[in-house]
């Protein structure tokens, strides 16, 4: 029987498994279920899977996106694309709210990520901005990019995907403030990207166009991102 049953699992075919991401380690599909089934689902995640998980949603917007295709490392049933934006920005909404739970537990290279994930999700208006500024300084803070031990471990792709997320924050936090919309927490990014803290940035990635120089695409994103901090910076309110 036990042989029967190991055969059996094997023979199971892979659109009737459940979808995910990746397997190693498991990053499952979510935002196809219930919130009740996703949120249990989010719970068994760790630090490192929901940062995974969060730049997947980043790429499909939570099933919202025709354009993006199962990864290379996908298994199982695909679900079905859909249409509902509240559908899918709840599930960014309590992705967001977990992994800011464990950031703690995200290694530099994870915690950039995360940021960068946060930054394309807001662009996309798949989280409020309120939200996505709390969720990243929780990444900030926590141990992966706090301290000086964070700087030497960061390579230059890592620095160039901290620095396109926290421009495109940095964008949308403007824009809010230009609109005198009352939805974003405004404060809360200012203290994380005041003159000092911008400034620190700029730094990191001039040494990391130095250390690795990037190709042109990258380049030109590289400078982008620190323009609209340094803009960020320079317009702060008195």
């Amino acid at each position: 029987r036990r042989e029967g049953g190991r055969l059996s699992r094997e023979r199971t075919p892979d659109s009737l498994l459940p979808p995910m991401y990746q397997t190693n380690p498991p990053v499952p599909v979510l935002w196809h279920v219930s919130p009740e089934n996703y949120q249990r689902g989010l719970t068994r995640l760790g630090a490192r899977q929901l940062s995974m998980a969060l730049a997947y949603t980043a790429d499909d917007l939570a099933g919202l996106s025709r354009r993006a295709q199962p990864p290379a490392t996908s298994r199982g049933g695909w679900p079905q694309w859909h249409r509902s934006r509240s559908k899918a920005e709840g599930f960014v909404t309590a992705l967001a709210a977990h992994l800011a739970a464990k950031a703690e537990g995200l290694r530099p290279a994870e915690a950039c990520s995360s940021i960068h994930a946060l930054g394309k999700l807001r662009a996309a208006a798949m989280l409020r901005q309120d939200a996505a500024e709390a969720v990243a300084g929780a990444v900030l803070a926590g141990r992966g990019l706090a301290g000086y031990r964070a700087a030497p471990s960061l390579t230059p792709e890592d620095v160039q995907r901290l620095l396109e997320g926290l421009a495109a924050l940095a964008q949308a936090g403007a824009e809010d403030e230009r609109a005198g919309s009352e939805q974003g927490q405004r404060f809360v990014l200012r203290s994380l990207l005041d003159a000092n803290a911008v400034s620190r940035l700029l730094m990191l990635g001039a040494c990391a166009i130095q250390e690795a120089p990037p190709p042109a695409a990258a380049l030109r994103s590289l400078c982008a991102s620190s323009l609209e901090l340094y803009r960020y910076a320079a317009l702060a309110p008195p």
